[in-house]
């Protein structure tokens, strides 16, 4: 199978957070082509069910306007472990520590653009309570425990949500 060629290669926006690649590449036919590639570090979510009931979070979400229901979890930084990650972003957005995590699937998170992974781990040991540490962005985050009618229903009433919701459900099932 022929591959696309990349011609050249150039980065057209990078702030904190992420880098913009604008890539223009020789198609398999011979015909010209452009790629624009995010670059960003992976992320970790976390699957925590107890009682037949999943850990979410809601919150305000600046890129979208609303309100929306995720599954806790964030940025893995720069050489840290996604393990590592997984454990601190659960106790500092839920406030909840895990005593032991297991990694369920790491696919491309945006594949489309972006190689970043996404780690989806879920909690196989016991949680304990010990308060969030939240940043000034997540004022007003709240910690939800539903079961999957009330996600359901949830998502068909206001369907404001990550699709992160979706993966880590599907990923908890196939994969547990």
């Amino acid at each position: 199978m022929a591959k696309i060629r990349t011609l050249s290669s150039e980065t057209v926006h990078s702030n904190p957070w992420f880098r913009v690649r604008h890539d223009r590449t020789e198609l398999p036919d011979g015909s010209n082509g452009n790629y624009f590639v995010i670059e960003r570090e992976p992320y970790c979510l976390i699957v925590a069910e107890h009682d037949n009931r999943f850990m979410l979070i809601e919150e305000d979400r600046y890129t979208s306007g609303t309100r929306v229901l995720d599954f806790p979890g964030g940025w893995i930084e720069p050489g840290e472990e996604p393990g590592k990650a997984a454990l601190r972003e659960l106790e500092e957005e839920a406030g909840y520590r895990a005593e032991a995590l297991r990694l369920l699937t790491a696919p491309y998170a945006s594949i489309g653009y972006s190689k970043a992974r996404c780690y989806i781990y879920t909690v196989t040991g016991k949680l304990e309570r010990v308060g969030q540490k939240l940043e000034a962005s997540e004022e007003g985050l709240k910690v939800l425990w539903m079961t999957r009618q009330e996600i359901a229903e949830r998502l068909a009433r206001v369907p404001e949500s990550s699709g992160d919701v979706l993966k880590c459900l599907a990923a908890y099932d196939m994969f547990r």
